[in-house]
């Protein structure tokens, strides 16, 4: 320690180079002049900014700092330049006193536990709604990560996909060819569930009915929403206007003939399911139904959201239209990341920076759904990896082929969960992932099978699919299943069961 005083300038600026540090694909900027759109003369302590999110304006001061909360309150709502998201947060942040006079500000900056923080929202709305948060700069990376979600742009989004779908599934209501939902609720699968159920055969046939179609149209507005997202990654994939847009002759096909050529590259478990339901509409209903959905996933990808936040299995659950007798109550994504945070933090002997420690981990959710709790276990392994300087993109595979167990009855909500969790780094491939589809119900054989409660009984078990079952192909490069599939997940293998 020393008589000089840190000026807080300098301060930010090796904040600033701690969170790019532990933030893969932030950029930050420290005492920039110009950078808000509204306001170019003032100079914000710390704008980050990423690709999909709402930029964050961190406002910084030494102790006492009096004023810092109402400066991080005059930044919310501005738009930072050149990004599509106007602040929707900002992080007032405290430094503690002792800092002011150290030698090496980077380095006690990077281990002190002293930082206190708070995030300030629209309307006066603050977390914690008093007092502050005290942590790292690894606590503070985290919270600047559930801050930047652009969640005005993800609920709009999140209205206008299922307002679609539902314009979706008009389409089929009023066909003529009447043999549609029986076609795709036998593809789906979902005759083993609903049969099974001991429920009025009125009951069974609105399930059968409405609720076939519109899994239809969200695993096909899925599917739309992902060809959009790596059209720009892989050159020779279209964008889904050249596609089935109004100027296509035929929309069907053509769309058909896309999805094989991004098979050809990968992306089973979002385009196979989707595809197979294409192909059974007739040319002009699938024209319709393509263009209704299209129109959606161009608005999403032009409000700049990204795959990663769960769109599509957040709209999923909205879908649902009774859930008592679909046994689907899935785990709100709020719930699923504090239940994932404090699972997680209880592994304490991990070397999270190192790729081959957490590919030996075997985590497991028996009653998957559309993955909110894999998809939140997945978020707080990588950010674990993220902080200690490793990189999320390449531990991608290693997540998906070895860690990351998911069981369900329901066909379509394994490939929800599947195309959630390829999502997460779209650019990049793997081979087999470790998401099955249990039987349920009366088989062939005559016995009867109870999902994943048949792994306590024995540890290989059977995975009965179907012809057309959306997880028919078990990796992302399309491997061809077997009729019988064995699963085995041998006793006390798992690290961590969470459900």
């Amino acid at each position: 320690m020393n008589n000089l005083h840190q000026r807080e300038e300098v301060t930010n600026g090796k904040l600033a180079e701690l969170i790019e540090k532990v933030m893969h694909g932030r950029q930050t900027h420290p005492e920039s002049t110009g950078i808000l759109e509204d306001f170019p003369s003032e100079t914000p302590d710390i704008t980050i900014a990423a690709e999909g999110r709402s930029p964050v304006v961190i406002e910084a001061k030494y102790l006492p700092a009096k004023d810092v909360e109402a400066q991080a309150k005059e930044r919310v709502g501005v738009r930072v330049r050149e990004q599509t998201h106007p602040i929707e947060a900002a992080i007032a942040l405290r430094y503690p006193a002792k800092l002011d006079q150290a030698n090496n500000i980077g380095a006690e900056l990077e281990k002190t536990h002293e930082l206190h923080y708070c995030a300030v929202y629209p309307k006066g709305k603050r977390f914690p709604t008093t007092g502050w948060l005290k942590g790292s700069v690894c606590d503070l990376a985290d919270l600047i990560d559930l801050v930047a979600i652009p969640r005005s742009a993800f609920d709009k989004a999140a209205k206008d996909l299922s307002n679609s779908i539902d314009g979706a599934v008009s389409v089929l209501e009023n066909s003529p060819a009447v043999h549609l939902t029986d076609e795709i609720f036998s593809l789906l699968g979902l005759a083993d569930v609903i049969q099974t159920q001991r429920i009025p055969e009125a009951k069974k046939r609105e399930l059968k009915n409405t609720q076939t179609r519109r899994i239809a149209g969200a695993i096909i507005a899925n599917a739309l929403i992902f060809h959009e997202r790596i059209a720009g990654v892989h050159q020779h994939i279209r964008p889904i206007d050249h596609v089935c847009g109004r100027h296509v002759n035929n929309p069907k096909q053509t769309t058909l003939d896309a999805w094989q050529n991004i098979l050809a590259i990968n992306y089973w478990p979002i385009f196979d399911a989707a595809k197979n339901i294409i192909h059974l509409l007739p040319a002009r209903e699938a024209s319709q139904i393509l263009e209704i959905l299209k129109n959606a996933a161009e608005s999403i990808q032009k409000d700049g959201l990204l795959y990663e936040h769960d769109l599509t299995g957040h709209v999923f659950q909205r879908l649902i239209i009774d859930r008592k007798y679909l046994a689907a109550f899935y785990t709100l994504p709020e719930s699923a990341s504090l239940l994932a945070r404090l699972a997680i933090s209880k592994m304490q002997d991990i070397n999270w920076r190192d790729a081959q420690a957490i590919g030996q981990l075997r985590i497991a959710d028996f009653a998957c759904g559309t993955g909110a709790l894999l998809s939140a276990v997945y978020d707080q392994i990588t950010a674990h990896h993220e902080r200690t300087g490793g990189n999320p993109e390449t531990l991608h595979p290693t997540m998906i082929e070895q860690v990351l167990y998911g069981c369900d009855v329901m066909p379509y909500a394994v490939h929800i969960t599947a195309s959630t969790l390829s999502g997460k780094q779209p650019t990049r491939t793997y081979d087999n992932s470790r998401l099955y589809t249990m039987p349920c119900g009366r088989q062939k054989d005559k016995t009867v099978q109870i999902g994943s409660l048949e792994f306590l009984h024995k540890p290989e078990q059977r995975v009965l699919f179907h012809t057309g079952d959306p997880a028919k192909r078990i990796g992302s490069a399309g491997e061809e299943a077997s009729d019988l599939l064995k699963a085995n997940v041998p006793n006390e293998s798992l690290d961590m069961v969470i459900m």
